[in-house]
């Protein structure tokens, strides 16, 4: 760690409430940053003007959050990957089935025509 990301470690405060209903002190922060907990807001409109109100006149809110899942890659691609695979065990279990049955019938009808079912 180089001396200015220490410097910056020790003067930056982190903090974990819910970002709804917490009484922040008003006009207290100068940057409020969420990585990947805006999506988990029950009432995004509250938690906004919330945050808004703890930010001081000037001061940034930046996060991160995913986009949603169609535009994704990486959500979409791995769901694509296990549908496929999903398909494919499905379709190979449906084969094996279908192959098995038909083994049955065909010793069923080999055995009805020479006269020795039971």
């Amino acid at each position: 760690m180089t001396l200015h990301t220490r410097a910056i470690a020790n003067a930056t405060q982190h903090e974990k409430w819910n970002a709804q209903t917490y009484p922040f002190p008003a006009a207290s922060f100068d940057v409020v940053f969420s990585r990947f907990g805006t999506m988990f807001f029950d009432d995004r409109v509250a938690a906004f003007q919330n945050l808004r109100s703890a930010l001081r006149r000037g001061g940034r809110l930046a996060f991160v959050c995913w986009p949603a899942p169609h535009k994704n890659q990486f959500v979409t691609i791995p769901l694509a990957a296990a549908a496929c695979c999903h398909r494919l065990a499905r379709d190979r279990a449906r084969l094996s089935y279908c192959a098995v049955r038909d083994r049955v019938r065909r010793q069923y009808r080999s055995l009805s025509s020479s006269g020795q079912r039971a």
